[in-house]
C-alpha cells in the first residue's frame, strides 16, 4: 500500500506541472476554482488531503477531465 504522503505529494507535483503547462499562476487557478492562493500552495506542497469535489473543480479549471489529472505515477 503507498502512504498518503507519497500520494499527495505526487498529487501536488502533478497539479503544479500542469498548472505551469497551461500558463496559470497559483492565485489564477485559486480564483478559477473559488480557493485562496494559500490553498493552492498547500495542494501542490502535498500537504493535506483534497477533497473530491475539489480535485473536479481544479481538472475543469485545468482544462481536462478527473482522469488526466490524476494520470501520474506513483
Amino acid at each position: 500500500m503507498i502512504p498518503n504522503k507519497i500520494l499527495l505529494h505526487k498529487l501536488g507535483l502533478r497539479i503544479e506541472e500542469v498548472r505551469k503547462e497551461k500558463a496559470l499562476t497559483q492565485l489564477q487557478l485559486g480564483e478559477a476554482i473559488g480557493k485562496p492562493i494559500k490553498y493552492i500552495k498547500r495542494l501542490e506542497d502535498g500537504n493535506f488531503d483534497v477533497p473530491a469535489v475539489d480535485l473536479i473543480a481544479l481538472s475543469k479549471a485545468l482544462g481536462m477531465t478527473f482522469s488526466e489529472l490524476m494520470n501520474f505515477e506513483i
